[in-house]
């Protein structure tokens, strides 16, 4: 690189680094639980980062303190099946909110969408149950996510 001018090198390394955060960020960003034969996608995150086009199509607001929740549940050959899912979110104070998921159908997919409130800098604990169509009994998923107003 030393045939490069110092400006030009500075704009390749910040590229570079970028680059390397945002694929560290997502391979962080996928969590799966694996049960029963099924595998249970999830994810949260800040409504803020939707598109508008996502917020209309979906009818989701887009706010800095409002979280999303999504889930998709898979078979063993990797095909979205429908599930009852039910959950909450906890605060660190033990205030409860109720989720209600919203189910999604585009062509094959199914996946499970729900909406929260967080404070700035709050850590939530998520309490879900899934039952899979065809099973009779529940999978539990359970995690903690730290939320920031931005």
């Amino acid at each position: 690189m030393r045939f490069f001018n110092k400006p030009f090198r500075s704009f390749i390394y910040t590229l570079i680094v970028s680059y390397i955060c945002l694929t560290a960020i997502t391979v962080q960003a996928e969590q799966l639980i694996e049960a029963d034969g099924f595998k249970i996608h999830y994810n949260a995150f800040n409504s803020s980062l939707l598109t508008p086009e996502v917020v209309n199509q979906y009818g989701i607001e887009r706010s800095t303190s409002l979280g999303v929740l999504t889930l998709s549940v898979l078979d063993k050959s990797d095909k979205a099946v429908s599930a009852f899912i039910m959950g909450d979110a906890k605060n660190p104070i033990s205030q409860l909110t109720k989720l209600e998921f919203t189910k999604i159908t585009e062509g094959h997919s199914i996946y499970y969408i729900a909406t929260f409130n967080f404070a700035d800098k709050e850590k939530l604990n998520f309490d879900i149950i899934v039952v899979p169509e065809g099973i009779t009994h529940k999978i539990k998923l359970q995690f903690k996510q730290q939320f920031y107003v931005e």
